[in-house]
């Protein structure tokens, strides 16, 4: 009887090896699976780390020249305060000068403009003296051509004679 019960409990334990065997095998290739994985995110984690302390590095930098920047400028309106206060001063006076001017300039303008509607009738008014000496001057032409061609037919004769 133990041949017996031995012999099912040795393929018992062959098939449970076989078994065991097939899962260790499963197992490595899915950790296999994770290293190809995992491989490959640690090394871009990696480079965006650095990518990142690059970043806040050379940000940290940029704000360190910008805070010197608006120290010195700071520095320079203290100094200069005192003349960009009379500066202003002054251009708010030369500002009340110049609407003064523009003012006289936009008087200036309308009597100009008063002055060009008056020439404007005295060209109207001169248009019809004008087309007048036009209709004259269109009369005169035509009796000068007149007088043409009744002397010049009598001088053809002469001018025959006189070489």
């Amino acid at each position: 009887m133990t041949i017996k019960n031995n012999k099912p409990s040795n393929e018992y334990f062959i098939q449970l090896e076989k078994e065991l065997k097939y899962v260790e095998h499963k197992q490595e290739a899915g950790k296999r699976n994770i290293k190809l994985m995992i491989y490959p995110l640690l090394a871009s984690f990696a480079l965006l780390g650095g990518y990142g302390f690059y970043l806040i590095q050379s940000l940290a930098t940029d704000v360190g020249k910008m805070s010197t920047t608006v120290l010195m400028m700071s520095n320079s309106i203290s100094k200069n305060i005192e003349i960009i206060s009379v500066t202003a001063k002054s251009m708010s006076g030369n500002m009340k000068k110049m609407r003064g001017t523009v003012n006289t300039m936009s008087r200036s303008t309308k009597e100009i403009s008063g002055s060009m509607t008056t020439m404007n009738l005295t060209v109207t008014d001169l248009q019809i003296p004008l087309d007048d000496i036009n209709a004259s001057t269109q009369r005169m032409q035509f009796d000068a051509r007149g007088m043409n061609q009744n002397i010049s037919k009598p001088l053809e004769m002469f001018n025959r004679f006189i070489p």
